[in-house]
């Protein structure tokens, strides 16, 4: 870990005291939270319009992630989106979205911007956050600064770090506050993407405002989501015939039925995911049915098949949060005294699967002569 980050992190416990530590948790409990598919890692800090407004966040990856988000200047990291409340507005909410593109580090404007958050200029990877607020681009990219770490006292527990410095309100762009901020980042690039499967936390330790606008270090907490990677999802879809058979005295009517049987699984971490919701889709964009996995992750469900019609299904499970749970380890706010661990989620989960194509045959119905009976 970068001794810039350690350093920080002592500064916060040299400025506190457990009295303090005590009483600011109630002003503010954010919450960190990771929502995993097949194809893109989503990570997300919230917080309500009643929390104390945020001056920094440091997010540390779990131990065993890939460190793949140093990419050349100009390369498309991925998305984000949410929501602020926006003082130039009338304060009212109002969405953001985005992209976010690897920066310069050795930009030397980058470099001094990341010089007053850190405390260091020079970080192994700067993300800019293009931002738009209800449609209106903000004047300047947000940078996130981003370094491995390999060092106690945070290597035993994480792999990388993601530091975020934002303006208090009344100096921010449009008097903005931050509510909920979501980052979706490809894993094609191998970013943030375990080696092996299993579940994971992530930490982010959360510093809010003052009521004067200057960092309350006394109020900081910690916060951790609960990481199950990596996520798959099976699909299966067979036809089923139904016959019925009418018998007449020369011949019998045989009728045919189709419908197809479909089901598939939804894992995470390498264990099955219950309570998650699947929509079946037929063609492209129709929903035909809806179903939820079970304690072992599956589903089932049969359908009439009136037409030749290819399918897939799109499992989804929101995060959660984890009642009762402590965050581990928990980090020092001054020596003696841990960090108010604000909160605990379990990872969303969401995958799509493969189509799969069922034929139903032309044959609907048949007649045989019926065979006479030997004298």
């Amino acid at each position: 870990m970068r001794k810039t980050l350690r350093l920080g992190l002592l500064a916060v416990a040299a400025a506190t005291s457990l009295a303090l530590a005590s009483s600011a948790f109630g002003a503010y409990a954010p919450k960190l939270s990771i929502t995993r598919s097949d194809e893109v890692t989503s990570i997300t800090f919230s917080q309500t319009d009643a929390d104390d407004a945020t001056a920094k966040v440091t997010i540390l990856a779990p131990a065993g992630f890939s460190g793949g988000f140093v990419q050349p200047a100009g390369t498309n990291i991925g998305t984000l989106d949410g929501s602020v409340v926006a003082g130039a507005f009338g304060g009212a909410t109002v969405p953001v979205a985005g992209t976010i593109v690897a920066g310069d580090p050795t930009n030397a404007q980058l470099m001094a911007a990341a010089k007053v958050c850190t405390g260091s200029e020079t970080h192994a990877a700067i993300w800019l956050l293009n931002v738009t607020a209800a449609g209106q681009s903000l004047p300047a990219p947000l940078p996130l600064y981003l370094d491995p770490i390999s060092t106690p006292p945070f290597g035993a527990f994480a792999s990388a770090s993601i530091q975020l410095c934002l303006p208090a309100p009344p100096v921010a762009s449009f008097q903005i506050k931050l509510l909920e901020a979501s980052l979706h980042v490809g894993n094609t690039l191998n970013v943030f993407v375990p080696a092996a499967a299993g579940d994971y936390r992530w930490t982010a330790i959360n510093t809010p405002y003052n009521a004067d606008n200057t960092p309350n270090a006394a109020a900081t907490v910690e916060t951790q989501a609960i990481d199950a990677a990596p996520v798959g999802a099976s699909f299966t879809a067979k036809r089923l015939t139904k016959t019925r058979r009418v018998k007449h005295k020369r011949f019998t009517d045989i009728f045919y039925t189709y419908s197809v049987r479909l089901s598939g699984t939804l894992q995470a971490g390498g264990h099955p995911v219950g309570g998650a919701t699947v929509d079946i889709i037929a063609g492209a964009d129709t929903k035909v049915a809806d179903a939820t996995t079970n304690d072992n992750g599956s589903f089932t469900k049969t359908l009439k098949l009136s037409k030749t019609t290819s399918y897939h299904a799109v499992f989804n499970k929101d995060d959660e949060p984890v009642v009762g749970a402590s965050c581990v380890p928990p980090l020092p706010l001054i020596p003696g005294v841990d960090m108010p661990c604000a909160s605990v989620t379990s990872a969303g989960e969401h995958a799509t699967t493969e189509e799969q194509r069922v034929v139903k045959p032309k044959l609907t119905h048949k007649r045989i002569k019926n065979k006479r009976p030997k004298h």
